[in-house]
């Protein structure tokens, strides 16, 4: 097995955070974590599961919670940089946007995060479009979640359409699609963003959607811009490995998709 491994779609909280965001999407989702969404927790599972290198992908739901996620994400960043990365966070239509997009380059995170459902906006939305402009000129990355939720919401915000919208309005913009490019709506997926400009993530995928059609998508879309990524702590790391190799892609795609794609793209851009 490979014993290079990243990790480009785990979730952890500051401690005295963790307890609540459990309790709170547990209840939201009726499921049950894996582990605690905690530092602690995440380098115990790496470790099990053979992971080189994990990294952080924040949510904010205010733009209260914008600075304190930011600068935690840069200390456990500056502290565990041999085995942590992290995108960091904004919300639409805050006004200092500039300033934490600054503080997330020089902070040596890759991008930002973002979650329409959660934040309540349409990626094509105008009010993202200072944000997007102001990633382009940092050469970072923007991670979206994609497509519908765990449980029924009422309204989906992270819709394909308007993905490609962006894609179109911002042809520089870095993105990557998680959950194989929208979760539970993979026939659109397959009609409208494989073979597309975006780079898209394995996470919460696998167990969800069959072998046989990861592997398509896997053909299709290429290689070069799939990442692979858990969910942790929603998800199994090991199980998600484990569920990865019995794909049998072979080892040159193995390669890129758990370590090279994302050592090129994410850790070294």
């Amino acid at each position: 097995m490979n014993n290079k491994i990243v990790d480009i779609h785990v979730h952890v909280y500051p401690e005295y955070l963790s307890k609540k965001v459990v309790e709170r999407l547990e209840n939201r989702y009726d499921i049950k974590f894996v582990a605690r969404p905690c530092l602690e927790d995440l380098l115990e599972s790496m470790e099990s599961s053979k992971i080189s290198y994990s990294v952080i992908q924040p949510v904010s739901t205010s733009i209260g919670q914008v600075k304190p996620i930011n600068d935690w994400l840069v200390g456990v960043v500056k502290k565990y940089s041999s085995k942590i990365g992290a995108f960091g966070t904004v919300y639409p239509g805050m006004s200092n946007y500039r300033k934490e997009i600054e503080k997330i380059k020089l902070g040596g995170l890759s991008g930002i995060k973002m979650h329409p459902n959660f934040q309540k906006f349409f990626p094509h939305e105008e009010i993202m479009s200072p944000i997007y402009q102001e990633l382009i000129k940092n050469d970072l990355w923007v991670l979206f979640h994609s497509g519908c939720e765990i449980a029924p919401i009422e309204k989906i915000y992270a819709e394909i359409d308007s993905f490609l919208i962006l894609r179109d309005k911002f042809p520089q913009l870095k993105i990557i699609l998680a959950h194989m490019g929208g979760y539970k709506v993979w026939d659109e997926v397959e009609d409208k963003i494989i073979g597309k400009e975006f780079y898209l993530d394995l996470s919460y995928t696998m167990g969800f959607l069959s072998s046989d059609r990861i592997k398509l998508f896997i053909d299709k879309h290429g290689p070069d811009k799939i990442f692979f990524g858990s969910d942790f702590p929603v998800a199994s790391v090991k199980e998600q490995v484990e569920s990865f190799f019995r794909l049998e892609l072979g080892k040159e795609i193995e390669d890129k998709i758990l370590y090279l794609n994302a050592k090129k793209e994410i850790l070294e851009s």
